[in-house]
Formats: structure tokens, C-alpha cells, sequence
């Protein structure tokens, strides 16, 4: 049996195809219409924002003003902030984000100097930058914790300690730039180290003139030392070890050039104890007598470190890298990374070099000289 379809005319199948034509734009149009409205509403509350003037009297006594301005003109802060304290907890939480974008721009950039200059000289200035912000991260991390605790268990002056040290961390990244000249990677990184600088100064600026103001007018004079020549932050179980006899001090490492002790040398020691006592605490390394040429890079986590000496002109650690060899400022310290920078060719005859925990150096030593 033959089977006959009816034949569709030409009229109804243009009839056809306009209708889906139709219903097709229709939901084209809707689409598009919904994204506006999406689009729209997202940036009106930033627009509202935008539009409307910043109170002079926030940011134009600060150090950078435009800077301090840029927090609310790119959105970061959806209001204004109702007093200096305020807009100081603005301003860090604003600069830690500034930190952690140029931290990721000086890996990149590390990563592409490398690929093209091999393991040159140059690179070490861009690494300089890179390990230098992972410390600023840190000590700005340390301000936003601080801020937030409940009970309250730090001092004024080691937020100005942190902010301080954060600020010298892009200056002594600058100088390596300059010391070691780059191409499009010093220019690139050089500018995202002098913002971030800018933004750290704007919110040190509005520390200090917070405390003061609550505090009253010479209220935040800094007292560095106490009875018994220490620092007045020194606990009191730091000043008992430091004062203590070395035989009566109880160390996690010796080292010996002899071969008597558990190490060798000293940074074979750090290195060891910084993964086993990565839980935190006191880390005690005694060095006997002799000298040792070596260089001392402490890590930037690994806080709260005592090296103990036997004394002037037993326990002793040279070195001598200056720039004319290549070195970057930050690198050719002897001891480093304990946010100090000791001079090139330099010499440390010493009983004690304590390395605390807020960043800060405390060094009993007989003398340092130049060779």
C-alpha cells in the first residue's frame, strides 16, 4: 500500500520559519536584557560611591593623599570611614592587598628574569623583592590579627614595629633594583615596590597620629630601654636566658669546627632545626669557639632564634661580600633575615645574637668591626 504525505506549500513553511524567527529574538532580547540589569546593578553601588566626594579632612593630611583616596575611588571600601582608627584598618587591609598582588608580580618576574639571564646577578635583585615581600605579608598579617584580638595581647609599639619593618623591606627592595640594573623588570617592579611603600608610610602616618590622639600628646614616646639594659619589650623568661651562664643553657644544636658538636656549621644547623621546630618556641644554638666563614640566612618563619658564643674573640663569624662582587644589599649580610642588615665585611665577635619574635634583633655582642 502506497503511503501519500500532503505536500506542505511554500507559503506555510515561510510562515514556519518567520514564527521561529520571532520566538528566537524574543529570548535574544530577554537575555540581554536580564545581563543589563545584572551589569547595572552590580555597579551602582560602586557608582553611588564614586560619585560622591571623598571628606577632605580623611586623607589630605597623610603623607600620599592620593593614595589614601585610591582605597575608596576603586571600590575597595563600599564607606567611608567614621574616625582615623577606622580608616587606618582600611588602609592595612587595603595595603595587604596590594602586598600579596606585587608579591605575585615579583614571582612572575623572578620566573622570566630567570628564564632569560640564566643564574645571574641581576636576578638575585628581583628574588631580593620577592623574599622581602613574603616578610611584608607576614608583619602586615601580624597588624590585621592584632587588630582583631580579644583580649588585646600586644603592644602599641609592635604594630609600630611591624609597619616600620614592612617599610624598610621596600626600600631595601628599591636599592637592590638600583644596585643591580634591570631592564623592563626593575622598571615594572620598582613601581610596585614605591606604591606599596606609599601606602605603608599613609597607614604608619595613621597609626601614630591615632595613638597620640588617644593617648595624649607625648604619651607615645618610645622607651627602649628598662633596668638591666634591655629593650623593655624583652620578656622576663628572655632576660633570665640571656643572663644566664652558656654552660647552664640547655641548646637544641652545637656547633663545632672540631667536629664535638651535633653540627658542623651554622646555617647546617638553622636549616635542620627550622623544619623540626617548625611548631614554634625558643630555638637554642650553642656555637663553640672558632671562626666560621659563612653567611647566615635565618628563615623568615622560623622566629624566636638564640645563637649563644663563647665570647669576644672566640666565638667569631666573618664575611665579605660587598656589591663590587655582585652581591645585592639584602644578601651580602652575614647574618640576615631577621629584619636587620649588618655591614659588608663585617666581623661578629659575640656571646649572644637573639633573634625575637616580632621581627626585631637584640644583639649582646663585644664588638662588631670592619676588617
Amino acid at each position: 500500500m502506497e503511503i501519500i504525505v500532503p505536500a506542505i506549500s511554500s507559503r506555510k513553511k515561510l510562515q514556519n520559519i518567520f514564527l521561529l524567527l520571532i520566538i528566537l529574538s524574543s529570548q535574544i532580547f530577554s537575555s540581554l536584557n536580564i545581563a543589563k540589569a545584572e551589569l547595572k546593578s552590580s555597579q551602582s553601588h560602586f557608582a553611588k560611591i564614586s560619585r560622591k566626594p571623598i571628606p577632605s579632612n580623611f586623607c589630605k593630611n597623610l603623607p600620599f593623599p592620593s593614595d589614601c583616596e585610591s582605597i575608596y575611588l576603586t571600590g575597595f571600601s563600599t564607606s567611608f570611614p567614621s574616625s582615623k582608627q577606622d580608616l587606618f584598618d582600611h588602609s592595612v587591609q587595603y595595603t595587604i592587598g596590594k602586598a600579596h598582588w606585587t608579591r605575585t608580580l615579583a614571582h612572575d618576574l623572578s620566573f622570566t628574569s630567570s628564564k632569560r639571564l640564566g643564574a645571574h646577578s641581576e636576578t638575585a635583585a628581583i628574588i631580593d623583592c620577592l623574599e622581602l615581600l613574603d616578610d611584608t605579608v607576614d608583619l602586615l598579617s601580624n597588624v590585621v590579627v592584632s587588630r582583631n584580638e580579644v583580649p588585646k595581647t600586644y603592644r602599641d609599639d609592635d604594630v609600630h614595629t611591624w609597619l616600620s619593618a614592612a617599610l624598610t623591606n621596600q626600600e631595601t627592595c628599591l636599592e637592590s633594583l638600583e644596585t643591580h640594573r634591570l631592564e623592563s623588570e626593575k622598571a615594572t617592579m620598582a613601581t610596585s615596590a614605591r606604591n606599596l611603600s606609599q601606602l605603608i608610610t599613609n597607614s604608619l602616618s595613621l597609626y601614630l597620629s591615632s595613638t597620640k590622639s588617644k593617648s595624649g600628646a607625648g604619651a607615645g614616646a618610645r622607651k627602649l630601654l628598662s633596668v638591666g639594659e634591655f629593650p623593655a619589650w624583652v620578656p622576663a623568661g628572655d632576660r633570665q636566658l640571656l643572663e644566664a651562664p652558656v654552660e647552664e643553657i640547655k641548646a637544641h644544636a652545637v656547633v663545632a669546627k672540631d667536629g664535638s658538636g651535633s653540627h658542623g656549621t651554622i646555617g647546617a644547623a638553622i636549616d635542620e632545626l627550622s623544619a623540626s621546630m617548625a611548631e614554634g618556641g625558643r630555638t637554642v644554638i650553642q656555637i663553640k669557639a672558632g671562626t666560621y666563614q659563612e653567611y647566615i640566612k635565618i628563615p623568615t618563619k622560623q622566629k624566636n632564634v638564640l645563637l649563644v658564643g663563647e665570647g669576644k674573640g672566640k666565638t667569631v663569624i666573618v664575611g665579605n661580600k660587598n656589591s663590587d662582587d655582585g652581591s645585592t644589599t639584602y644578601n651580602s649580610a652575614t647574618v640576615g633575615n631577621c629584619s636587620f642588615h649588618s655591614s659588608v665585611n663585617s666581623r661578629f665577635s659575640f656571646n649572644y645574637l637573639f633573634c625575637f619574635q616580632i621581627f626585631v634583633c637584640y644583639l649582646n655582642f663585644w664588638s662588631v668591626k670592619n676588617k
